[in-house]
């Protein structure tokens, strides 16, 4: 099994620092040996799609989901067969490989039906009947495969009603013998008597010759002859083996597909007792056989949480995965761990500042594009250490990366702000979603969502347009609270704007009685924001 990957995931809706940490983490990490990967909950924002560019990272892929899907567990390889594999050959298939079922596809891989050990094991337990049936539908070249003998007379159009006789004696009914198949000896006068009585198959097991009477009765009365160097009953055994796996196949099957969640698949799979169930990918081919061994022992993900630690911002279904590490710089709000797990929580500017000083305190050489990444993801969310959240460490990492990468913090993050769309040009939902996090105060869910904003007329533009889908926002998915900044680049302050019942508290709690909407100097959400949002709600 290959070593499992560990996923190093910023929060939902990333910013630049979410996605510059995952990546630059996930690098160090495989640096160290550890085989970590960047992973997203969103796409990266406008100024942080440039930063990649610029610095030649591609953005991470998407990790929705803290469950797995059977994609994503170790699962059994899938036994295939074609329906006209003979019960002989399935069997030791099967026993080969010590498998509980044999999955039968077509010539595209799509299933056509499962057979199981017990469906070929339970063959000669068949009422006589049934039996008839099943070796009413066998070829002759199946029997020429399991036998291994050769043909004195192979007949174009075999036919047999599927009753089988071993060593008749010329005293029984004839009539019984019309298109069976029986089995002898090499004694000239049985198989005549067989032969006259209109079988369709003689087997005939012993010396290696027949006689040309024997013969040109055989052909008169379209009878087939093989000739095999097994036992009578070795042969009166092997006989049942020959029909195609298709004739005892179980049709209605129940199966999985790769992007099936483990825990729904747990709880359609307890409602049935098969031993193995097929996985099909999503053009419906059979690629893997899963149990529920695999499902009661499955490897869970495992999680590196960068830039958050609230549930409400962390992955879907975050109780399913296993979170190993936290490195952030916001509170901690209601984390809890089943183990002991690294927390690096610091009180800084940037999770990428954190990052930085990780590479320096492992001795692990920063590429220039990497010192680049960096740089811009601390000048970002410190506005370019204009935020109240900035600290000396952050000034000196920055000092540090400018050198590192060949550029200064103001030249990248004047490019960074050139890269952003101006707010009128932006639909409601990304305006909504670029930057925005979901807190609990108590019983209260409140949200708050940061943009840059360069002036007072791009802020009264789209205000009038997006206030009201806010409110929907808040009405579906039942928001106490939903706060929003509009922040100028330079960190003079925000343009305030917030719905809902706490409406008119929150916003006296940042404009006072002032009539304009612009609050000078709040231009953190961590350090200012969240606390006031705390307070008025208290």
């Amino acid at each position: 099994m290959k070593d499992k990957e560990i996923y190093v995931v910023g929060h939902k809706n990333p910013d630049c620092d979410s996605i510059v940490a995952a990546i630059a983490y996930a690098h160090l990490k495989q640096k160290l040996g550890v085989h970590a990967v960047a992973r997203a909950q969103g796409c990266p924002p406008a100024e942080t799609q440039f930063l990649l560019k610029k610095y030649h990272f591609e953005a991470p892929p998407l990790l929705l989901k803290g469950s797995c899907t059977l994609a994503e567990i170790d699962k059994d390889e899938a036994l295939c067969i074609s329906g006209d594999t003979v019960i002989h050959d399935a069997l030791e298939y099967v026993l080969a490989r010590k498998n509980k079922g044999l999955f039968i596809v077509d010539e595209k891989g799509q299933l056509k039906g499962v057979v199981s050990m017990s469906d070929l094991s339970r063959v000669w337990l068949k009422p006589a009947n049934e039996l008839e049936q099943l070796v009413s539908t066998i070829r002759l070249e199946h029997v020429l495969h399991v036998l291994k003998g050769h043909y004195f007379h192979q007949t174009s159009d075999f036919k047999t009603n599927g009753k089988v006789f071993v060593q008749p004696s010329l005293s029984d009914n004839a009539k019984e013998l019309k298109e069976a198949i029986v089995i002898v000896r090499n004694t000239p006068e049985s198989q005549r008597f067989a032969i006259e009585s209109g079988a369709s198959l003689l087997v005939v097991c012993g010396e290696d010759w027949l006689d040309d009477v024997t013969l040109e009765l055989a052909k008169k009365h379209n009878t087939s002859i093989l000739h095999c160097h097994k036992t009578v009953l070795e042969v009166s055994r092997l006989i049942y083996q020959v029909p195609s796996v298709s004739t005892i196949a179980q049709k209605e099957v129940m199966c999985f597909k790769e992007s099936e969640g483990v825990e729904e698949v747990s709880k359609k799979m307890a409602k049935t007792r098969f031993r193995t169930y097929p996985v099909l990918d999503q053009k419906g081919k059979v690629v893997a056989a899963i149990s529920r061994y695999h499902l009661f022992n499955y490897h869970k993900k495992e999680l590196i949480l960068v830039d958050h630690n609230e549930k409400t911002q962390a992955v879907d279904d975050i109780h399913l995965a296993r979170v190993i590490e936290i490195v952030d710089h916001h509170r901690i709000a209601g984390f809890i761990s089943p183990e002991p797990i690294r927390i690096t929580c610091r009180i800084i500017g940037s999770t990428a500042t954190i990052i930085y000083y990780f590479y320096k305190d492992e001795h692990v050489k920063i590429s220039r594009n990497m010192a680049g990444l960096l740089l811009g993801g601390v000048i970002n969310d410190t506005m370019c250490l204009k935020s109240p959240t900035t600290t000396k460490e952050d000034e000196v990492a920055v000092q540090e990366l400018e050198k590192l990468a060949g550029i200064t913090a103001l030249e990248l993050y004047q490019e960074m702000m050139n890269a952003t769309s101006d707010l009128t040009s932006k639909e409601n939902v990304a305006i909504m979603y670029d930057d925005f996090k979901e807190f609990r105060f108590g019983d209260f869910k409140v949200g708050i969502g940061q943009q840059p904003c360069r002036t007072i007329e791009e802020f009264e533009s789209v205000k009038d347009r997006f206030e009201p889908y806010v409110k929907n926002i808040m009405s579906q998915q039942k928001f106490d609270l939903i706060l929003f900044l509009f922040t100028d680049p330079l960190g003079l302050g925000s343009y305030i704007m917030a719905v809902g019942p706490k409406k008119e508290e929150t916003l006296k709690a940042f404009l006072g009685s002032q009539e304009s909407c612009f609050a000078a100097g709040i231009i953190s959400r961590k350090k200012q924001v969240v606390p006031m949002v705390s307070k008025v709600l208290e």
